[in-house]
This record gives structure tokens, sequence and C-alpha cells, in this order.
């Protein structure tokens, strides 16, 4: 969790970046890091259960057939989560045809060139982790769902800046996502990859309706409560906080329940597994010392930060764990996939819950 302290970089760039070109665009900008996040997500789980149960090598060279189904999959989920995001974002915003064009373009180009670094970044962690004896569940998703904030908040800034400066740079990777998306689409005939895209894209449609309401939320707080730069400094990093609490414990569910591990056994050790309760105090000493960075940085009272991030990062990290376990079993009886669901559908909600209990917290201790 400490890598999380990276993610002080994104509230940089959330506040210095985005806020100075147009505010307005604050509202896109949980939307963008929770589709990346879905995919990334999805991509992390399959590829951390797969090295557990063996369909995947741990090796960069030589890759397995369930790896590269796995890699088009996420191109093509990539390529339609964007979409989706676009047209239900310009919905939400009562875009006219010409700002639907450019909403679809910066999304989907900012998603486009952030696929294209995390991907093999992924692919590094996990294998570099597993085969160091180190659990990849424990280790990938907090340390990629950091760095894929930072990526996205960082592409997100630069698509902003080049459809001012050279607006042909977004559209040539909008074209290169669609085109990459509707190649992966050749395996549609495999049905493990059309089980993925279909599992996933229920996902990403539960996920549109979650994001706009954390966008609005996000607004509301930069609208109202301008006055706390130091806490919003460390709004990505609780975001990323509350999704790797839920994911680690997510991610060894489904791994025990994909090794076979009786549901039982498991069901039994939700409350008695004080690895769970070490997350969570994990979490909240790392929110500690962001606390006192961002308070550092910014010339502001220690408790006048404190207060409201620590009381974020416990009450979001309670209840998702909660809710991935759920998430787990809940697929898993169905017959689904939980590595399709738990972590991407967790994260969404570890952002919508970080941005609503940060905003009631702000609003009592500042209004």
């Amino acid at each position: 969790f400490i890598f999380n302290y990276v993610g002080i970089f994104s509230g940089f760039l959330l506040i210095a970046g985005i806020g100075k070109l147009q505010p307005q665009l604050y509202r896109l900008y949980p939307g963008i890091l929770t589709i990346r996040g879905v995919i990334t997500g999805t991509f992390v789980g399959r590829m951390t259960t797969g090295l557990h149960v063996g369909s995947i090598q741990p090796t960069l060279l030589k890759s397995t057939r369930e790896y590269k189904r796995l890699v088009s999959s996420i191109f093509t989920l990539s390529m339609m989560g964007s979409i989706l995001f676009g047209i239900a974002a310009s919905a939400f915003m009562r875009a006219n045809a010409t700002e639907f064009l450019k909403i679809q373009v910066l999304i989907a180009s900012t998603v486009s060139l952030s696929t294209f670094i995390l991907l093999p970044l992924t692919t590094v962690i996990s294998v570099f982790s597993y085969k160091r004896g180190i659990d990849p569940d424990v280790v990938t998703y907090p340390i990629m769902s950091t760095l894929a904030d930072v990526t996205s908040t960082l592409a997100y800034v630069l698509i902003i800046i080049s459809m001012n400066v050279f607006p042909l740079l977004p559209v040539i990777l909008t074209g290169i996502l669609l085109m990459v998306g509707l190649f992966g689409l050749r395996r549609s005939w495999e049905r493990e990859y059309l089980r993925t895209i279909k599992e996933v894209l229920v996902t990403i449609g539960i996920v549109v309706g979650i994001v706009n309401v954390t966008g609005a939320l996000l607004e509301r707080i930069i609208v109202e409560l301008r006055a706390v730069e130091a806490v919003l400094l460390l709004y990505p990093m609780l975001m990323a906080l509350a999704g790797d609490v839920g994911s680690t414990v997510g991610s060894i569910t489904t791994t025990k329940l994909a090794l076979g591990e009786d549901e039982d056994n498991i069901m039994k050790g939700i409350l008695t597994n004080w690895s769970q309760y070490s997350v969570i105090f994990s979490a909240l000493i790392v929110t500690f010392g962001g606390a006192f960075i961002s308070a550092l940085i910014m010339g502001k009272g220690v408790m006048e930060v404190i207060l409201p991030v620590m009381g974020t990062t416990l009450s979001s990290s309670i209840l998702i764990i909660i809710f991935s376990q759920f998430v787990a079993y809940a697929s898993w009886r169905r017959g689904l996939n939980p590595d399709n669901f738990v972590i991407p559908i967790e994260s969404s909600v570890a952002d919508v819950l970080t941005t609503l209990f940060l905003y009631a917290i702000l609003k009592f201790f500042y209004l």
C-alpha cells in the first residue's frame, strides 16, 4: 500500500492540470479512472488467477493462448467501455452533437494511451512477483491501481492539452483503439473470449451509471469546498486505497474458489481472518502518512487534513471488504467467473464510497 503515495502526484495533476484548463472536466475524471480501473482490474484478476492455476505461464517471451485471448479481450473492452461511458456522460451532461464527439474522442484517446502503457506493466509486475514467490493477488493490483490512476490522469491532462495544441493526436489514438478493438473481435468464436466480453460488458454497464454519480459528487466538492485543496491532493490516493483493500480481499477469495477450496471454510474465515483487519490497518497507516505529506506541502494544519481522510479510509474500507466478498460468492454461485466481476465492480463502488464519505465528512467539518 506504500506505493499509493505515488497517487499524490495524481492529486497534483487533478488540482493544477484539469482545473486550470476547464473546471467542468472534473466531472469526467472519476469516470476515466473507473473505466480504466474496471478493465485493468479484469486483466489483473484473470492474470493472477491464471498464474496460480497454470493457464498462464510466468514468462514474458512465450505467451499462452489464454494470455493472448485475455489481451485481445482487454483491447475490445477498452473500445466498448470508452464508447459506453462517452454516451452515458454526454447524456448526463446534456451535450450537443459537437460536444458529444469531443467527449467521445477525449475518453477514447485517454483510454487508448493508458491501455498501451498499462498492459505491459501489469504483465511484468505479475510475472516478476510470481517468480519470486510473492503472491500476485496481494501485490499486483495495489501497485497497478496507483500506476493506472497516475497514468490515466497524466494521459487525461495531456489529451486535454493536445486537443487545443495538436488536435490530430487524440483522433489518431481513438482510431488506433477502434482498429485494435475491432481486430480483437476475430476471436469472437472462442467461447472463453466471448464469455469475458459479455460478463465484463455487464460490469461496465453497471459502473457507467455509478461513475456519473461519482463525477457529480466530485464536481460539488470542487465548487463548494475549494478551500480544502490539501484534502483534494489526496483524493486519487484515497480512491486507490479503498480499491486496493477490496481487491486484495476479493482477489484472494476468487483464487481460493478457483483452486477448489471449500466454500464453508472460506465463509467461516471471513470474520476470523485477521489478514482483512491488517489490510484496513495498513490502509489507515498509509492515509495517516499521506495526510502529513499533504499538510506539509499545502501549508495546512495536520488535524485539518487527518480527520476527514482517516474517516473516509476507515468507512470505505470496511464497507468495500464486505461488498467485494459478496460479489465474489454471488458471481461464483451463479456459474460466472468472479474475476470478471469482483475487482471491476468493487473498484468503481470503492470510488463512489470514497467520494461520498469524503463529501459528507468535508461538509460536516467545513460547512
